[in-house]
């Protein structure tokens, strides 16, 4: 992954030499500053320097026009140093897109780095004493770290998240003194003094909704999804690239692509990778054909993003289950990026207009919530979910910008990927609408058919049914396609083919996906960075979990492996 490293370490890591990047190097005051940046985005991507500032960008600034204008300056380094002068960290919060970055102070003597608002443009840290490192990439930390004679200390309560969740649920990471920046906050101060400030918290009260019928709520959702695509969108022709933009038989990346065609951007590329003759393949086809759109499919069924278990974990880290980005890599490795701008997503979409939540007990009843395994739940620690108002707040923060988000990273290596439904705007919005209203897809539904009916003439793979159907039949239809699935589960059997990532279907029927996950836990179990305790509890999850809990567990097994043995 692109990015910088700074750091006041002696021995320090040279993170240039890269092919394909722009590599550069200064000395800020005693702290090694480098930068090893792709040629997307440029000119978004700073390194500037006057006598109040030095600052360091990395990422997409999807408002830098605003800020130039607002600023009245030309050069994006100047606008957003004037800013800081003006407004400090609270200018964070007006900085849209994947964007993070690092300020020193030269008359204070002091650092500020901040992540964006969702967090995925993760920065990490690590500072002991008078020493510091931070840096875009874990791995850069780890190795500076490494140079500098450190012991890199596994923090087993990691592992564990990764056993349950299947990612990190907070800043931790596996090495126990190097965290990960929260989303929308920044650290600051002087070596030996770094404090952890926020500048922007989703606490579902940014809006008062209290005046709005369902119609105005409607037509306020519409108007900020559609400045949140212009934004994007905006931002490819600003550059000059092609467009580009994932797929898929929902209605999350669906909308992406309809509102952008809507409001007259094209033509589009879309992407997409499933298993071959799901109902994800057959409706994205379907939908790739009425807008018009080309489409470049990826069938999954060679589950090579599987075997590659240790070039994804050094591309994101362990951070969230290796498989995550399914076939997502392989795609993005295989395009010509010079032509494409931003790969557009419709992440975490379905919990923006929609919800996690089912019922009003699980709103407000604090808990462990959106775990890939139950099995070794008592193992992971509550001290985590304390900080949200809610639960619904919890998932968002924790299962959605900090799991579903993390693979992020892996795209960074290509290009940088954006989703309207993570427009802060967005997410404040919506979070503020009553639950109830946006539960089971109803608000959501309801803006897609009444702002955009044509989209609605494709099924939805969550129903398998359109958007327009009764509710009624859509029940029974469910009802009568699950009946099979409960005969296969009791049996312990289960393996429909027909999901998007269908692990159980893999596993049963590809003896190469067992013999790979069998040989990769009995070459790595025995690690001795792993304690005694750490590895039982492996060894019971492999042998009496599902496809999807062996891989949580060779995931923790590949972290070992490569930064820990």
């Amino acid at each position: 992954m692109p990015g910088f490293l700074i750091t006041n370490m002696r021995n320090t890591l040279k993170i240039g030499d890269i092919k394909n990047r722009v590599f550069r190097e200064m000395n800020v005051e005693g702290y090694s500053v480098q930068v090893s940046s792709t040629k997307k985005f440029y000119n978004d991507k700073l390194l500037y320097k006057d006598d109040n500032i030095f600052l360091v960008t990395e990422g997409v600034l999807l408002n830098s026009a605003d800020i130039c204008k607002a600023q009245g300056e030309e050069n994006l380094g100047k606008a957003i140093a004037r800013y800081y002068n003006k407004a400090g960290t609270d200018m964070f919060s007006e900085l849209y897109g994947s964007y993070s970055g690092a300020i020193y102070d030269f008359e204070k003597k002091c650092w500020t780095f901040w992540t964006n608002h969702t967090g995925d443009s993760a920065l990490f840290w690590y500072q002991y004493g008078e020493e510091i490192c931070v840096a875009t990439q874990l791995d850069w930390v780890l190795d500076t770290l490494k140079r500098n004679g450190i012991l890199l200390e596994l923090d087993e309560s990691a592992a564990y998240s990764m056993l349950t969740y299947g990612y990190m649920c907070d800043e931790r990471t596996y090495e126990k003194r190097t965290k990960r920046l929260f989303p929308g906050s920044y650290l600051y101060g002087r070596p030996g003094v770094m404090k952890i400030g926020i500048y922007w918290t989703l606490t579902g009260k940014e809006y008062d909704v209290s005046g709005l019928d369902e119609n105005r709520m409607i037509d306020e959702l519409d108007r900020i999804f559609r400045e949140a695509v212009q934004l994007e969108f905006d931002k490819d022709l600003e550059y000059g690239y092609d467009f580009l933009a994932d797929l898929s038989g929902g209605c999350d990346a669906r909308m992406v692509n309809w509102v952008a065609r809507d409001m007259g951007y094209g033509p589009i590329t879309n992407i997409h990778y499933s298993q071959a003759d799901s109902h994800e393949e057959r409706y994205t086809k379907e939908l790739a054909k009425l807008m018009g759109n080309m489409l470049i499919l990826r069938p999954l069924d060679d589950l090579w993003f599987i075997y590659e278990i240790e070039h994804l974990v050094s591309m994101n880290y362990g951070l969230s289950l290796y498989s995550g980005s399914t076939g997502g890599e392989s795609v993005l490795r295989s395009l010509n990026f010079e032509k494409y701008g931003l790969e557009h997503t419709g992440m975490i979409g379905d919990v923006v207009p929609g919800t996690f939540m089912e019922n009003l007990n699980q709103f407000y009843k604090k808990g462990l919530y959106g775990l890939y395994s139950t099995k070794l739940s008592e193992k992971m620690d509550t001290e985590h979910i304390n900080r949200y108002p809610n639960t619904e707040i919890q998932m968002i923060y924790i299962r959605a910008l900090m799991g579903a988000c993390t693979p992020y990273m892996i795209r960074k290596y290509y290009t940088e990927s954006i989703s309207p439904f993570m427009y802060p705007k967005m997410l404040e919005f919506c979070m503020s609408i009553p639950y109830t209203k946006r539960m089971n897809h109803a608000l959501y539904n309801r803006w897609i058919v009444n702002k955009y009916p044509d989209a609605a003439k494709v099924k939805w793979t969550h129903t398998d049914a359109l958007l327009t159907d009764k509710e009624l039949y859509i029940k029974i239809k469910n009802f009568i396609k699950r009946k099979p699935a409960r005969l296969l589960n009791k049996l312990k059997m289960k393996h429909d083919k027909y999901g998007m990532n269908p692990y159980e279907y893999w596993y049963v029927t590809q003896e190469k996906f067992r013999t790979f996950t069998n040989e990769y836990f009995n070459s790595n179990i025995e690690n001795e960075c792993f304690s005694k305790p750490l590895i039982d509890d492996m060894q019971f999850l492999f042998s009496e979990g599902t496809p999807l809990e062996k891989v949580q567990v060779l995931t923790v097994l590949a972290v070992g492996k490569l930064y820990f043995s």
